[in-house]
């Protein structure tokens, strides 16, 4: 059973690191950390368990991806609207 709660976690972390990344990137960490417990207490390695892995992965890059896009992307509107303010004034 344990499984399937790591497939579903893997799966709210990729849903959230599209929105809220910092929780997605949490997600993807705390299933991957799941996944190697329950390999390293003798679980079998099923399909659903290398997609786990892998969706939280997939989660964490996401995650990492998108953060650094909002970064750079309020970093430059807040150049822009700067520059506009200096200009008008």
């Amino acid at each position: 059973m344990e499984d399937k709660s790591l497939m579903t976690k893997s799966i709210v972390a990729v849903v959230f690191s599209f929105f809220i990344t910092i929780v997605g990137i949490i997600l993807g960490f705390v299933t991957l950390s799941g996944v190697k417990k329950y390999l390293a207490a003798g679980g079998e390695q099923t399909g659903k368990i290398k997609t786990a892995s892998i969706l939280s992965k997939v989660a964490i890059g996401v995650g990492i991806g998108f953060t650094v896009f909002y970064i750079i992307y309020f970093a430059v509107i807040g150049a822009a609207a700067a520059s506009a303010i200096s200009m008008a004034g």
